[in-house]
């Protein structure tokens, strides 16, 4: 792996705006190979070191000044990333409590007093309310090193007080950290077994000898670290239940407290993972008076974070509105997204939004229409795979052999069957619920060499279920569409009556 091919590829095209920008700050010169190397690496395919000779030094073998060139870019990448998280963290491009920190420090080795306490008292300023307590221990720190030199009203005794105080809770912090390190490899062990995660007991556990109360682990902060763990081997596992009930009651703790401070990004993430728990779990209705709280314009969230939570929420949205049995405002609702929205400098998430679209008007008997979508992803499977992950690509290329199905593409049906059966063998490995699209595929398959569905009735058992609270609401739309072929019913409307209430009796 060519790790600042790696590195670059990462970047959005903000990120990358922004990066050549930082590497100008100073001076722009028209010829910078630093720059010329960066862009080259933008692009997906990979630079062998003979075409950057070719394209940096007109051909001439430079080993070792393109070594030097490609550590001069590295040093600039980690410059501006560096910059860039501590910027981010703070939710603005002004100065950061650390920076004014350091700032003094530096004026106080020189003998600055004056300029250096006035730095010191806006970094303690900017910092007071906040809970970064390793900092505000560095702060107090530098305050009584340089006590001999501070004309202020406030007490010797106080500032050290308020120093052990933040030094204290900062190796707290640290104590913290190992816990929630420590906590993330039992939910996964606890996973793994296939037993179900009870977050509260595993919190008991791991609190018992550390020092540490079961209330550290409620801030925003922390809650939202534990609920990604969770929801991450949810996304394997697909039992959402242990999301659900763990932000249910932390969620309405949060909201007690009417503090304006708790709208930032962290708890509107936390309100975003506990309606997709819902949706996951069919209480669509639930999910969607959950979703109308979202209000992304209270707290100061930072731009690029905004727009990526705000695609999460509209593709839910149109989820729920898909399974609630209203597919043209789910659709609109895609449409109006198509531009001047944060899809369009989002193409990741676009290209969900457009999966959505697809499988909207593939749900609306559009089927033209969801192929005319289809033919405006220009990418290959390969590059779908790679950048949306292989369950993307299956979801992808299952619709896709559906549509050509609906409107008598056959040729191109078993070409995309024979492409499936073949990746979804690594699916499986990954995940064993995924045994059913094999199941899925050869009645899809019979119903060819028969001329239709008739008589396959007894397929359809061959699909194996979890409960229905566990079940993956994504997979039960391909079990709907065989259901519906078979007993010549509306697709859509047996989806929505099957994810709504047929498996609630069972």
């Amino acid at each position: 792996m060519d790790k600042l091919h790696f590195i670059v590829q990462s970047f959005n095209e903000e990120e990358k705006k922004g990066f050549e920008h930082f590497v100008n700050r100073f001076r722009v010169r028209s010829n910078r190979k630093d720059l010329d190397l960066f862009n080259r690496l933008t692009e997906l395919r990979k630079l062998s070191q003979e075409e950057a000779f070719e394209i940096l030094y007109g051909g001439i073998n430079e080993k070792e000044a393109y070594h030097a060139l490609r550590k001069r870019l590295l040093g600039h990448l980690i410059e501006f990333i560096s910059v860039k998280e501590i910027n981010d963290s703070k939710g603005s491009t002004h100065y950061t409590s650390e920076g004014l920190l350091n700032l003094s420090k530096y004026l106080f080795e020189r003998g600055a007093f004056e300029p250096g306490w006035q730095y010191l008292k806006r970094a303690h300023q900017s910092e007071f309310k906040k809970n970064n307590a390793l900092l505000k221990s560095k702060i107090y720190m530098l305050w009584l090193e340089n006590w001999e030199d501070y004309a202020g009203s406030e007490k010797f005794n106080d500032i050290y007080k308020s120093y052990v105080y933040a030094k204290n809770e900062a190796e707290k912090e640290q104590r913290l950290k190992l816990a929630l390190s420590i906590i993330k490899r039992k939910i996964e062990q606890y996973k793994l077994q296939l037993k179900e995660v009870n977050i509260d007991t595993i919190i008991k556990d791991v609190t018992e000898g550390m020092e540490l109360k079961k209330k550290d682990f409620h801030s925003i902060e922390n809650l939202n670290y534990i609920t990604k763990i969770i929801r991450s081997s949810s996304l394997v596992s697909k039992d959402y239940y242990g999301v659900e009930t763990f932000l249910k009651t932390r969620l309405k703790k949060l909201q007690k407290k009417e503090d304006h401070s708790i709208y930032c990004f962290e708890y509107w993430e936390l309100v975003y993972f506990y309606a997709h728990a819902l949706y996951r779990l069919k209480k669509i209705k639930e999910a969607k008076e959950v979703l109308k709280e979202v209000d992304l314009e209270r707290g100061n969230l930072i731009k690029g974070k905004k727009d990526e939570l705000a695609c999460k929420i509209e593709l839910l949205n149109w989820a729920c509105e898909f399974y609630d049995g209203n597919i043209k405002a789910g659709i609109q609702r895609l449409l109006i997204h198509e531009s001047g929205t944060a899809f369009e400098n989002n193409a990741l998430f676009d290209l969900d939004r457009k999966l959505n679209l697809i499988t909207s008007f593939f749900a609306s008997g559009e089927h033209s229409r969801g192929i005319g979508v289809i033919n405006s992803i220009k990418h290959s499977a390969q590059w779908l795979q790679k950048k949306k992950g292989l369950e993307w690509r299956v979801k992808f290329q299952l619709i896709e052999m559906l549509c050509f199905y609906e409107t008598g593409k056959i040729d191109l049906v078993l070409a995309r069957m024979r492409a499936l059966k073949r990746i979804i063998k690594d699916l499986v490995k990954l995940n064993p619920n995924y045994k059913n699209l094999n199941v899925f595929l050869n009645v899809i398959n019979s119903s060819i060499n028969n001329g239709g569905f008739k008589g396959l009735e007894k397929e359809l058992d061959k699909f194996e279920f979890t409960p229905f609270r566990r079940e993956n609401i994504q997979a039960m739309a391909f079990y709907a569409y065989l259901k519906s072929k078979i007993n010549n019913k509306d697709y859509y409307t047996t989806l929505v009556d099957l994810v709504t209430t047929e498996w609630k009796k069972g």
